[in-house]
C-alpha cells in the first residue's frame, strides 16, 4: 500500500511538471530617452519556478519574491510573480530615429500573453512601422502605447517585436542651434568690429584735431554745438567773426582733411560735419 502511495504521488509530480505553464503573462515596456524599464507579470498554474533570459546590460533588477540572477538567467519562484529591470539593449539611434527590437521567448506555455510598449511625451510613431500587426494604439493625450494579445504561446516559440519612432523635435533641435550659433556669431562681429572702427575714427579725428590751427579749431567747436553739427556759412561767419575770405579758407582746410563737408545750397554753403 505505501508503495502504491509513493507510486502515485511520483506520477502526480510528474504529471504537474509536465503541465507547468501561464494563464497569462503581462510583459510592458516603458521607453524613456534611449532606455527601456521592463516589468513583467506572470500568473503560473501553480508555484514554480520560472526561468526569465535577461539583457547583458541590465540593472535595477527588482522581483516580489527572492530570486537568483547567474549568467542573465533569472530565476524566480513563485506563483504570482513580477520582475522588473531597466536596459539599454533594446533601443537603437539610427539617423535620428529610434528603433525598438525585441523578441520575447518565455520559456513555458502561456495561455494569454499581453504585450504593452508605453512611449514616453515627446515621441511619435508611423503605423507603417510596427510589427508585429494585429496591434492597437492608445493615447493619454501626451504618451502612445502600443498593444498587442496573443493566445496560446508555446514555451519555445519567439514573438518579435519591432517598432520605429522619432522625437517629435526631430530636425528642430540642429535649426534651434544654428540660429543660436548664428545670433552668437552676429552678436560678436558687432560687438567687438564695430566699436573698434568707431574708436579708430574717433582716435584719428582726436589725432587730426590736435594739429588744427586754432581758427580751425574755432569752426570745428561752432560745429558741434550746433543743432546735427551743421551751420550756414554765413552763420559760421557770424559766430566766428571771420571774414568771407578768411573763413572760405579755413572751411577748404578742413573739407581737404575730410572732417567737415561743404554741402553747396544756391548762393550759400551749409557746413556740416563728417
Amino acid at each position: 500500500m505505501g508503495r502504491f502511495c509513493f507510486l502515485a504521488f511520483l506520477a502526480v509530480l510528474v504529471f504537474g511538471i509536465a503541465s507547468v505553464g501561464a494563464t497569462s503573462v503581462y510583459v510592458e515596456f516603458n521607453q524613456f530617452d534611449e532606455k527601456v524599464l521592463v516589468k513583467e507579470s506572470i500568473s503560473l498554474n501553480y508555484e514554480s519556478e520560472v526561468e526569465i533570459k535577461l539583457p547583458g546590460d541590465i540593472r535595477s533588477v527588482s522581483a516580489n519574491s527572492e530570486y537568483e540572477l547567474e549568467n542573465g538567467i533569472l530565476k524566480v519562484w513563485g506563483k504570482e510573480i513580477s520582475v522588473s529591470y531597466i536596459t539599454n539593449e533594446l533601443i537603437e539611434e539610427i539617423r535620428g530615429d529610434f528603433y525598438f527590437i525585441d523578441k520575447l521567448i518565455l520559456g513555458f506555455d502561456a495561455e494569454e500573453l499581453n504585450v504593452k510598449i508605453i512611449f514616453d511625451e515627446g515621441y511619435i510613431v508611423n503605423k507603417n512601422d510596427i510589427f508585429p500587426n494585429g496591434f492597437k494604439t492608445e493615447t493619454d493625450g501626451r504618451r502612445i502605447s502600443i498593444l498587442w494579445e496573443f493566445e496560446d504561446i508555446a514555451g519555445d516559440e519567439d514573438v518579435p517585436l519591432f517598432v520605429v519612432f522619432s522625437s517629435v523635435h526631430k530636425g528642430f533641435d540642429n535649426y534651434l542651434v544654428l540660429a543660436v550659433v548664428a545670433v552668437i556669431l552676429l552678436t560678436a562681429y558687432f560687438y567687438f568690429r564695430k566699436p573698434k572702427s568707431i574708436g579708430k575714427k574717433n582716435n584719428g579725428k582726436k589725432e587730426i584735431e590736435e594739429h588744427l590751427l586754432e581758427s580751425e579749431k574755432a569752426v570745428l567747436n561752432e560745429l558741434k554745438n550746433a543743432e546735427k553739427n551743421e551751420l550756414w556759412q554765413k552763420q559760421l561767419q557770424i559766430k566766428t567773426g571771420f571774414s568771407k575770405a578768411k573763413l572760405s579758407r579755413v572751411v577748404r582746410n578742413l573739407e581737404a582733411r575730410n572732417i567737415i563737408r561743404k554741402i553747396p545750397l544756391g548762393n550759400t554753403n551749409k557746413i556740416r560735419m563728417k
